[in-house]
């Protein structure tokens, strides 16, 4: 393996957490030469292994990433469902990255540079702006960096408008919103064959290597920002799988 490439999804980056704990669990020398792609919830998740490992405590990724997560299920889960409409999603996350490190350590973004690859969808100008998948993997300080995952989870009505418009960031005047372009694609495709790429998630190309067991979704067929109010249960559960998942697909295939 080569790279990792983490799809959107909304509340289901539970799921990456559960995979991410795995891998820090059993492969985390592995995470740090691996190339790491990820659009919408994906590149949350990415950020949140760019602090797991580079840190500056004395603690382990694992230790950093099982406080990590006790603060995500009593902060950011509970505190990003309680509006529907413009919700408080993105503000929340943005407290949480704060909370793991971006802020503690300035520097951080430059562990992301050409290690991260976030996508967004970018609207060229026209009569009809049109929608083109862009992947941004070059960071001028953290906050561009989480500008620039702000933006690729971004869904006008659902999440509120970003503090700072990528148009100024980037210098070149268009919109970027959700990274919903790649949800059919398969991010760092263009740098490496297929079999170099571990892809997490459960989303329309139905090429996952580690995908979430379809029965824990019952009647919701999948996870998304649309899913405002999620049950602490139905996450845990999620995160549960993951993390079996995980070890199911490296028992079976084996993470190279």
């Amino acid at each position: 393996m080569k790279a990792l490439y983490i799809k959107g999804g909304g509340w289901s980056i539970a799921f990456a957490f559960g995979v991410i704990h795995y891998l820090l669990e059993h492969h985390d020398e592995k995470l740090h030469t691996w190339k790491w792609a990820g659009w919408s919830a994906g590149s949350l998740a990415a950020l949140h292994m760019l602090c797991m490992l580079n840190d500056i405590d004395d603690r382990t990724p694992l230790q950093r990433h099982h406080d990590a997560m006790e603060y995500w299920f009593k902060n950011t889960v509970r505190r990003s469902t309680k509006r529907a409409i413009l919700n408080n999603w993105g503000d929340r996350w943005l407290e949480y990255f704060v909370h793991i490190g971006l802020i503690r350590n300035p520097s951080m973004y430059i562990h992301a540079n050409d290690k991260v690859h976030i996508g967004l969808t970018r609207f060229d100008p026209g009569i009809i702006p049109k929608p083109v998948g862009e992947v941004i993997k070059e960071y001028k300080s953290n906050a561009h960096l989480m500008e620039v995952s702000y933006h690729s989870c971004y869904s006008p009505g659902f999440m509120q408008r970003p503090a700072v418009s990528l148009k100024k960031w980037q210098g070149d005047g268009l919109r970027r919103l959700d990274g919903l372009y790649f949800e059919n694609k398969i991010m760092l495709i263009d740098k490496y064959d297929r079999d170099d790429i571990l892809v997490v998630g459960r989303r329309g190309d139905g090429q996952s290597d580690i995908s979430p067991d379809p029965k824990i979704f019952g009647h919701r067929p999948i996870i998304s920002i649309f899913d405002i109010t999620p049950q602490s249960r139905y996450l845990f559960e999620m995160y549960d799988n993951g993390y079996n998942q995980a070890k199911k697909y490296n028992d079976h295939s084996g993470i190279k």
